[in-house]
């Protein structure tokens, strides 16, 4: 209450919601591969948005409050999503190429000699 009373933390918070549900479509995303991609890079930028965000309130609060910038969960979690979501896209984009070979191939076979 003391920190909130004092500066606006409502850009992480906003940052934070639009992540999570950027996450979430991006698991319910099933049948197009080409709309989860676009929601992992969407999702990592906002991770990494929301983790220059929690740096920059962190040194503000430090500032103001003599707070530590003692390692939390919370600074560390943007960087755990954005590596899954970069897993997430590399899994994605892997199985496309896959697919596209698979179907190269069967045109090859299918074509008459």
């Amino acid at each position: 209450e003391e920190v909130t009373a004092t500066m606006s933390v409502a850009g992480l918070y906003y940052c934070n919601k639009v992540m999570l549900w950027s996450c979430i479509l991006c698991l319910l995303c099933f049948f197009n591969n080409s709309w989860r991609m676009i929601l992992c890079l969407f999702s990592i930028s906002l991770a990494g948005l929301y983790y220059v965000l929690i740096i920059y309130y962190a040194t503000r609060i430090s500032d103001l409050h003599f707070a530590t910038l003692s390692p939390t969960l919370m600074a560390v979690l943007p960087a755990i999503v954005m590596q899954c979501m970069i897993l997430i896209r590399a899994n994605v984009a892997r199985a496309v190429l896959m697919e596209n070979e698979n179907e190269e191939k069967e045109e090859i076979e299918k074509a008459p000699e």
